[in-house]
């Protein structure tokens, strides 16, 4: 998945749940929930091996990078407890490409690069399920399971080449926990609430034998009903 196609698709999201018209109780199903987004960081970590030629470019020599989170959900119950559907994280890091040298086929001719930027990222789509532990919902836990992907982008622009790839192997199960308290919180008209939340989340996601993880600190805003 691009970044454009995970950019369209929070876009479209959330401007099909700005249509809900005034004073509706409901959103496609009457116990419709709300939205939330949050975005952080934390360290990227890689663990394991590929027979894949592109896992060298992927994998980091380090195994451990800094990288940005960004996360979107949206939910459906009540403030007690919500299924999360769909739930999206996208992990994205630059990396150094001082090591990244390598050869493309290009129109029956092969091309020797040496990258001048280089960015890999995590993807993952999960259904997830979240629990107040405060009657007031504002502290949470949540967990989520679904499917991932590790890909990443290459540019060498003397040579004119832009890539994009991912693993031979880049789709793989992808998990995720969370939990969040809430450092301000505003009710709104028609027994609904925001909030601004403190997040710790954990991401992982493996593609074949190679597995990224990646806990973080974020910063999240919710919408969500005053209501049991």
């Amino acid at each position: 998945m691009t970044n454009a196609f995970c950019v369209g698709l929070v876009s479209v999201t959330l401007l099909v749940a700005a249509a809900r018209p005034a004073g509706a109780q409901s959103f496609f199903l009457p116990w419709f929930n709300g939205v939330g987004v949050s975005a952080g960081g934390g360290p990227l970590r890689f663990r394991g091996g590929s027979d894949d030629p592109l896992v060298a470019l992927i994998r980091p020599e380090s195994d451990t990078l800094g990288a940005a989170a960004t996360g979107f959900f949206l939910s459906l119950g009540t403030r007690r407890w919500a299924i999360m559907l769909p739930e999206l994280h996208y992990l994205p890091a630059s990396v150094e490409t001082e090591r990244v040298i390598g050869t493309l086929t290009l129109d029956s001719r092969t091309v020797t690069f040496e990258a001048e930027t280089q960015s890999i990222g995590s993807f993952a789509v999960l259904l997830g399920a979240q629990s107040a532990l405060l009657p007031n919902g504002r502290v949470w836990v949540r967990g989520g399971i679904g499917a991932g992907w590790i890909s990443g982008h290459i540019e060498a622009k003397d040579q004119g080449i832009a890539v994009d790839f991912s693993t031979s192997e880049n789709t793989g199960l992808a998990l995720s926990g969370a939990a969040g308290v809430s450092v301000w919180t505003r009710q709104l008209e028609g027994r609904r609430a925001t909030s601004i939340d403190v997040e710790l989340h954990y991401v992982a996601v493996r593609a074949g034998q190679l597995r990224v993880t990646m806990p973080s600190v974020r910063v999240g805003w919710r919408f969500f009903p005053v209501t049991l």
